[in-house]
């Protein structure tokens, strides 16, 4: 147990939070596990691809935007969309994973804070 038995109810609080955090993150960990196993199989499916011969891909002409360009980009590849989609839930994933990972560690200084000497004497508050 983290905390002992005679812990103060913010220190269980913040030791919940830290618990909650941690199984978050494993679950974030096995999410992002499998995302980076389907952009692997994604790459090695373009790599045999790559091996067969193909027309050139056509340039787009210098008057299309940027972003024209990248939403053609995976216009006619399946693969190239779902590669990119994976990517963006990468993304997302790792969105969560920060904002778990500063929910751990807020939660951590509180709950250091809550066992320093200062506190348990009453003066911190």
């Amino acid at each position: 147990m983290m905390c002992g038995g005679d812990a103060s109810p913010e220190r269980l609080k913040q030791a919940t939070i830290i618990v909650e955090a941690e199984f978050t993150l494993d679950l974030v960990r096995v999410a992002q596990a499998g995302a980076l196993k389907q952009i692997a199989a994604l790459a090695r499916t373009g790599e045999e691809r790559a091996l067969t011969p193909a027309k050139a891909p056509m340039v787009a002409p210098p008057s299309d935007s940027l972003l024209q360009q990248k939403e053609d980009l995976g216009a006619g590849d399946p693969a190239i969309g779902a590669l990119q989609q994976a990517l963006s839930e990468l993304t997302k994933i790792e969105r969560y994973e920060r904002r778990a990972l500063g929910r751990r560690q807020r939660a951590i200084r509180r709950f250091a804070a809550e066992a320093s000497p200062a506190n348990a004497s009453g003066r911190g508050k």
